[in-house]
């Protein structure tokens, strides 16, 4: 039994494999790759849009006024009813 796993692997050993990439499958890859990284650029650069948008916001935005005014309009739809 040993023996015969042993050819078995002696065999399997021998035999080269053969491998090679068309010149359709490295267009594939290249284009592949750049649309990836062009994806991670633009969600990289809507990431720091965001940032900045939600700096400037936050400075201008005054909580209790909306609050108030979140209150008056739930106020309105509880009259309406």
């Amino acid at each position: 039994m040993k023996i015969l796993y042993q050819l078995r692997i002696r065999r399997i050993t021998r035999i080269q494999l053969q491998g090679s990439y068309t010149v359709e499958a490295t267009w594939i890859i290249a284009i592949s790759l750049s649309m990836i990284s062009a994806l991670m650029m633009v969600g990289y650069d809507v990431f720091r849009d965001s940032i900045a948008l939600t700096n400037i916001k936050v400075s201008g935005v005054d909580t209790v006024d909306l609050f108030r005014k979140g209150a008056v309009v739930s106020d309105i739809f509880k009259d309406l009813k």
